[in-house]
């Protein structure tokens, strides 16, 4: 099995750690599955192609009452992954849980391209657009935004840049691999400037941060994602036969988007030393990871979170 890995300053978009893959490097110019590997998000996808386009519009707020109850759009039947109905419930505690019904219902309270412009503007760049498909397909459709199954899928570069644009106050920073590049002499020959424009209004960042933190207390990563003192805001994934698990999430310092799977798709199933596939190893290493480089800073007040 395969793992990748991006760290993030979420407040300049400057790319700080990056692994493409487990193992030593096979050699020069190999497979960096960080940037090169399209992958599908799951539900990573809900904040950017369900509740954020609803919370930008107005539509919702994470204290909204929503339906988790049956639905079927056209000829898609959509499921929970737990196979029965909780009714209505708070949007947050929505999130909280990974509920697919009511993440299909806030997608549904926004136009469709709303909400594909919505996630592209996050970060999420190679969304496909209904203009430009490929074999016929394209993202500019509910169950891609809503659930993540994507024409293309997205790399882990895109999805840590897009959680990054939420903890960055809906400012979106074009991820930054170098600052500058100075020759033998100490002259400066490259510089990267900044990139940086509003993808969502300060509003919708914090509301979302808020649905983000309620996954670390009591939801899918209530037990396994803690780092200290210091709260930590974030998102389990997984894809539909359990080919892709992903955990992407931020502190107030940084964020990070964390990968695993098979190189070639296929169900990940049960591991020896694991009971089952909780928690994902993704999950085990942004927690370890984010303990590391969080370790020493200060917990910030509430109010300059959310």
């Amino acid at each position: 099995m395969q793992s990748a890995m991006v760290v993030i300053d979420h407040t300049n978009g400057n790319v700080l750690g990056i692994i493409g893959g487990a193992d030593t490097k096979p050699g020069s110019l190999s497979l960096n599955r960080a940037t090169q590997s399209y992958r599908q998000p799951g539900s990573c996808m809900k904040p950017f192609g369900a509740y954020g386009p609803a919370f930008e519009v107005g539509a919702l707020n994470p204290e909204s009452y929503i339906e988790d109850l049956p639905i079927t759009i056209g000829d898609w039947t959509p499921h929970n992954y737990y196979y029965s109905y909780y009714g209505y419930v708070p949007v947050r505690k929505a999130v909280a849980l990974s509920m697919n019904i009511p993440a299909v219902r806030a997608n549904l309270k926004v136009d469709v391209q709303f909400a594909f412009n919505f996630a592209k503007n996050a970060g999420l760049k190679s969304l496909v657009p209904a203009s430009e498909p490929i074999n016929g397909n394209h993202d500019e459709v509910r169950a891609a935004l809503a659930l993540g199954g994507l024409t293309k899928g997205c790399t882990v570069v895109e999805l840590a840049s897009a959680y990054a644009t939420i903890a960055n106050g809906g400012l979106y920073n074009t991820p930054k691999f170098y600052t500058k590049v100075l020759d033998k002499d100490g002259k400066e020959v490259l510089f990267k400037t900044y990139d940086t424009k509003r993808a969502m209004s300060s509003t919708t960042a914090k509301m979302l941060t808020q649905c983000l933190r309620d996954v670390t207390t009591y939801g899918t990563g209530a037990g396994y994602i803690k780092v200290g003192n210091i709260p930590v805001f974030g998102k389990t994934g997984n894809s539909n036969d359990d080919k892709d698990q992903w955990f992407c999430g931020f502190t107030p310092y940084y964020t990070i988007a964390c990968w695993n799977g098979y190189d070639t798709p296929r169900p990940i199933g049960y591991r020896a030393g694991i009971r089952g596939t909780y928690p994902y190893t993704s999950m085990v290493l942004f927690n370890s990871v984010m303990n590391g480089i969080n370790n020493g800073k200060e917990p910030k007040p509430v109010n300059e979170i959310y």
